[in-house]
């Protein structure tokens, strides 16, 4: 603790001008080496917050934190009640519901109690504006920037909960409605996007894009950054390390980042981390320049098109074509117990250059799907009538589009017949809805993988 007040008096020269985020787990397990959990919030709040703050002279008004999976309780979780929750935030609406009968009801939230009433403590004689609920909690500043502590940890309540967890589009909905005619807004939460049950992300992630302009993140203990915009706007989201872990796996560094952020211009991040050999914390040059910084520059207008469009077509590849092709298996709809969707049912086929039966062992090459979307060759599979030829291309299609990111093919699913009465652009425009100034541009810019069935 000391080292991390001696860095930050270094680092920071202007503390009364700064905003100090803690992105949850205030402690580990919820204080199991306390006698209860009040008692290890407090002694988060004099050991940690209020060193620093006194150390740089900043005020209780300047610190946020949102709750993390170890500040649940989870020995209040009761198993019928549990399933009771589960059964009602099976659906968007279910969610929605909840979350609005629940605002100011804490019967279903016990496991998180004690923070909420330790983050009520905390703000009480503060001067910020604020709305507190189960959920959000917001705060405006006297600079008017908008705060939104997002809770993505009132679903934990066991572990490995990577794809489940919800936040729910009611709570960013009445972060953002408080928040409006602030200058800058900020989202905090401890969880990723990415551990969101995908429901739930797809119904959130257009909110923050629109009206915020940070996402700031932790829990995955590792540094990690981008700024992007899609066709609902613009976000700068910024992962951190923990700072006073007691880490026993070497991979992790405890760390933390100081964000010089401009709405609308470059942002500045200066990454440090903690020696423990030497008890001091250094410029993290794992990640920046020897000084441990990076500039991003706000997406030039150029890549705001080029991202937009590239999402646009994304979003009807998930939504849209990754359904026509569940729609087509043929346990749909039989019954809601079998798994309908292509990623629950596929079995990778066996792809070689020649026939198994027909070749010595050193002349077979074998293939994997991994090597078909991460290589830049041409591939005609042939194979017996009902082998399964138009599934392995459907899986294609949804492997390439979840891993645009690293891979950055856009895939189309084409008809062969098809190409004898349409313009493979006309083909591309219908598949992904997108328009022809669109087409043209995606085209120009970007790579597009076509998957031809039926030749």
């Amino acid at each position: 603790m000391n080292a991390l007040v001696v860095d930050l008096k270094k680092q920071i020269s202007e503390p009364e001008k700064c905003l100090f985020v803690i992105s949850g787990d205030l402690m580990d397990k919820v204080g199991d080496n306390f006698e209860n959990p009040q008692e290890g919030f407090v002694y988060f709040k004099e050991v940690f917050v209020d060193t620093i703050k006194n150390a740089l002279g900043m005020s209780y008004d300047q610190f946020f934190f949102v709750p993390g999976n170890h500040d649940v309780d989870r020995k209040k979780v009761d198993s019928i009640i549990e399933n009771g929750i589960l059964a009602t935030v099976s659906t968007a609406e279910g969610i929605n519901k909840f979350i609005i009968d629940n605002k100011s009801c804490s019967r279903y939230l016990e496991r998180l109690e004690d923070f909420k009433l330790f983050e009520e403590n905390f703000y009480k004689d503060t001067e910020l504006a604020k709305q507190m609920t189960n959920f959000d909690s917001c705060f405006i500043t006297k600079n008017n920037i908008g705060i939104a502590c997002l809770n993505s940890s009132w679903r934990c309540s066991k572990a490995n909960e990577e794809g489940s967890l919800i936040v729910g589009e009611k709570q960013v909905e009445s972060a953002q409605i408080f928040l409006k005619g602030t200058d800058i807004r900020i989202a905090i939460m401890h969880h990723p996007l990415d551990d969101l049950l995908k429901e739930d992300k797809d119904k959130i992630k257009p909110i923050l894009y629109k009206y915020f302009d940070v996402l700031l993140i932790g829990h995955k203990h590792h540094v990690d950054m981008e700024y992007t915009r899609n066709f609902h706007g613009t976000l700068l989201s910024c992962q951190s390390n923990a700072s006073l872990a007691d880490f026993s796996d070497a991979t992790y560094n405890n760390g933390y980042s100081i964000i010089n952020f401009t709405k609308n211009g470059n942002t500045r991040i200066r990454y440090r981390k903690y020696l423990s050999d030497h008890e001091l914390f250094v410029a993290n040059t794992d990640v920046g320049t020897e000084d441990g910084c990076i500039t991003i520059p706000y997406p030039d207008e150029n890549q705001i098109t080029k991202t937009t469009i590239v999402d646009k077509a994304l979003n009807t590849l998930e939504n849209v074509r990754f359904d026509n092709v569940d729609e087509h298996l043929f346990t749909y709809g039989l019954d809601p117990k079998i798994p309908c969707k292509i990623n629950d049912l596929f079995v990778e086929p066996i792809l070689s250059n020649i026939p198994e039966t027909h070749s010595t062992p050193d002349e077979i090459k074998y293939y994997h799907l991994t090597d078909i979307i991460n290589g830049t060759d041409n591939y005609l599979i042939y194979g017996l009538k009902e082998s399964g030829k138009s599934t392995l291309l459907n899986k294609l299609m949804v492997e390439f589009t979840l891993s645009y990111k690293h891979a950055e093919y856009i895939p189309v699913n084409v008809a062969y017949n098809e190409l004898a009465n349409r313009s493979i652009s006309q083909i591309i425009r219908d598949y992904l809805s997108i328009s022809s100034e669109e087409c043209r541009s995606l085209l120009a810019q970007n790579k597009l993988v076509l998957l031809i069935d039926d030749i």
